[in-house]
């Protein structure tokens, strides 16, 4: 597995001191939710270390904040990997469970009838997800919910059609599934400091949005070519380079597209501290905007550390392409 190849992530990972007082609660959680049911399952999750990964990426959280984190980024580790089975070559099912999501990501927070495990926790996570929050911002973390689980049909329709997107085509669809917009709406919750709507539709924080998304998933899919390629699957972007090159000079091609977004990325955070005067911020969205930019900075560098540490993706980690990928069913009592 090529946990070994080198990115220019120019900023440093910090692991959240409050993990291991987090983790109980969210264990127990996973339970209680029916997200997981077994010892076995339980040992599986642990050993994929997911809390590992959201302890780097919300690594300033207090205890109570990390512990939403980690339901919210355990919730979206295992729905992801449902994609991994047989419902990822269900076009029917895949959409009718996503039209589940969508629909209650209408609703107000905690209100709908969700039929599944899967679904009762994620309206769990919704409602104390906008605790507090502004009604303009539970609009947009809903809007960027329903992309990311509409993402999972375009996949599941290209995995059933022998689709393969074209390298041109791809970023598009993988800045919606791997997750970054609800992610990133999480640490305004979490850190309790909302983007005023000056800053969130602002240019540059737009640009330096995609930016860090795409390190995130450029680098992911570097991390993760061997497991896909094992399952057949064709939504990896090492993969789709390959079409006209080797592998060495595809994660070379990434290699390069990561650190010319790093560099994009620290040059738009310099000029971004003249945006408080700019926009006449007062002190509080000006501290928002900072707890922000670390937040990005923070998913850039905690995704990095945690793709080479987790036993995820190595060899040890690797599901046997004739078993389901994912850890636990959670999608076992769909109609």
């Amino acid at each position: 597995m090529p946990q070994g190849v080198e990115f220019d992530i120019p900023f440093p990972p910090a692991l959240n001191p409050n993990l291991e007082r987090a983790r109980p609660g969210h264990m127990a959680w996973l339970r209680e939710q029916g997200l997981i049911r077994t010892t076995h399952e339980a040992e599986l999750y642990l050993f994929m270390q997911i809390s590992e990964a959201t302890a780097y990426t919300y690594n300033r959280a207090d205890p109570d904040e990390l512990r939403l984190a980690l339901d919210m980024v355990g919730w979206t580790a295992l729905f992801n990997d449902q994609f991994d089975g047989p419902t990822g070559k269900q076009p029917e099912r895949t959409r009718a469970v996503c039209q589940e999501l969508v629909q209650l990501t209408r609703r107000p927070p905690g209100a709908g009838e969700p039929k599944t495990a899967a679904t009762r926790a994620w309206v769990d996570v919704w409602r104390r997800s906008c605790h507090r929050m502004s009604e303009a911002w539970r609009e947009r973390a809903a809007a960027n919910w329903r992309e990311y689980i509409a993402s999972h049909t375009d996949e599941t329709d290209n995995r059933t059609t022998s689709s393969r997107p074209s390298a041109e085509e791809y970023p598009r669809l993988r800045r919606a599934t791997v997750g970054m917009g609800p992610y990133l709406d999480l640490t305004e919750r979490v850190y309790h400091a909302e983007l005023p709507a000056q800053l969130d539709q602002h240019p540059a924080l737009n640009r330096m949005r995609t930016l860090a998304t795409d390190v995130v998933w450029l680098i992911d899919d570097v991390h993760s070519v061997e497991r896909e390629q094992a399952r057949g699957d064709v939504h990896n972007f090492v993969l789709l380079l390959e079409r006209d090159r080797s592998r060495p000079e595809a994660i070379g091609s990434i290699q390069a597209r990561v650190a010319q977004a790093t560099a994009e990325f620290r040059q738009l955070e310099t000029r971004s501290k003249a945006l408080p005067d700019e926009l006449g911020l007062t002190g509080s969205q000006a501290q928002a905007l900072t707890c922000y930019l670390a937040s990005m900075r923070d998913f850039m560098s905690g995704t990095y550390q945690w793709l080479r540490t987790s036993p995820r993706f190595r060899p040890a980690g690797v599901i046997p392409p004739e078993r389901p990928g994912h850890i636990a069913d959670i999608l076992a009592d769909f109609p």
